[in-house]
């Protein structure tokens, strides 16, 4: 999916690297990656795998001269990879930075309850705005049956912690409010360009 949107924004991708969870060592991938020469890495790489990947990618000389983004770069891994990804950019649905008067209300919340101090993670935002999202489907079936509640999801229309979004009803995927963040040094991801809902064209997926 992402080649295909890559190639048509008319970038070129030179490798694709897949690898199972749990990889430890990703010096051949790292190999093939570098031997490929890219301008940049788009990483789909979750997990402690995000940060050892990041980690060792820095360490075999991957990203001397080579940008980085993708899921790898999100809050989370933020605190094992801080010296690498400072100064990079990505694309997410959510940042602790984000002015506005709920998200103020969250952070200070979700600070207090946990008593955290590092970028809050994307994850947390995400969990928390679809808890609200299901909580509207919920309200308008009028109903806990299941499939009452899956029919009325598409039609929910609720603005929350992340944004507008939609569900769409053929491909059970989320359209989210997406934000392009800059990586500070200190852990702060600011937000330098507003996308507004990214819609999924991925039609022929799947997420039933």
């Amino acid at each position: 999916m992402a080649a295909d949107i890559i190639e048509e924004a008319g970038g070129e991708v030179v490798v694709e690297e897949y690898s199972s969870m749990g990889t430890s060592d990703w010096q051949p991938v790292i190999n093939q990656i570098s031997s490929a020469d890219p301008d940049w890495v788009l990483t789909a790489v979750v997990g402690g795998d995000a940060i050892s990947f990041t980690q060792q990618a820095e360490q075999f000389g991957l990203l001397d001269d080579v940008g980085i983004t993708g899921t790898s770069m999100q809050q989370e891994f933020f605190p094992a990879t801080a010296d690498i990804i400072a100064g990079e950019v990505t694309a997410q649905p959510y940042s602790d930075q984000v002015d506005s008067e709920e998200n103020a209300a969250f952070v200070e919340a979700y600070r207090d309850e946990f008593d955290f101090e590092d970028p809050i993670p994307v994850v947390a935002a995400t969990s928390y705005h679809a808890a609200h999202y299901i909580a509207e489907a919920v309200e308008a079936a009028g109903s806990t049956d299941a499939e009452a509640i899956s029919a009325q999801m598409p039609e929910v229309e609720y603005s929350g912690l992340i944004g507008s979004g939609s569900f769409d009803a053929e491909n059970h995927t989320f359209s989210s409010h997406m934000r392009l963040l800059e990586i500070g040094e200190d852990g702060a991801y600011e937000p330098i360009e507003d996308y507004g809902v990214v819609e999924d064209t991925w039609i022929d997926r799947d997420c039933s």
